[in-house]
C-alpha cells in the first residue's frame, strides 16, 4: 500500500465519526436525537419492508418505529433510549406526540446525510473540516 494511500485511509476510516445531534426536549426531560448511521439506515429499511421479493413495499410506520429506537439517546451516553419491546406503546401515540416531534428531528438531522444527497452535494462542497 502506498504512503499517500495509507494517510487519505487514516484521514478518513481512521478518524473519528462525525455525528451530528441534537437536544430535544419532552415533559422536561432531554433527549438525544441522532440521525442513522448507514447500518442503522440499512436495518431500518430492511425492517419496514413488508413482503418479500418485487411484491416488498416499505412500510412508513414501522420504519419511523425502528429510526425512533436507533436514533434516540440517553444524553451524553450510547445508550438507546427505546427498544423492541416499546414498538406497541409508540404506535398508539400521534404525530403531535413526542413520536412526531422526535421523528422531525431525526428527518432533520438526516436531511443532508442520505446517499443522494452527499452524492448532489459532494461535487460543490470543498472542505477541510471532518
Amino acid at each position: 500500500m502506498s504512503e499517500a494511500r495509507e494517510k487519505l485511509r487514516a484521514a478518513t476510516l481512521g478518524a473519528p465519526a462525525t455525528t451530528e445531534k441534537r437536544l430535544v426536549k419532552w415533559n422536561g426531560e432531554d433527549f438525544e436525537i441522532r440521525p442513522p448511521s448507514l447500518k442503522d439506515q440499512r436495518l431500518i429499511d430492511d425492517a419496514s419492508m413488508i413482503g418479500v421479493g418485487k411484491k416488498a413495499k416499505r412500510d412508513g410506520i414501522k420504519a419511523l418505529m425502528h429510526a425512533l429506537i436507533k436514533c434516540v439517546f440517553v444524553p451524553g451516553t450510547s445508550e438507546h433510549v427505546f427498544d423492541p419491546a416499546d414498538v406497541n406503546a409508540m404506535e398508539e401515540r400521534n404525530a403531535k406526540d413526542f413520536v412526531g416531534v422526535f421523528a422531525k428531528a431525526i428527518g432533520e438531522l438526516s436531511e443532508d446525510s442520505n446517499p443522494e444527497a452527499v452524492e448532489k452535494n459532494s461535487e460543490s462542497v470543498q472542505t477541510d473540516e471532518p
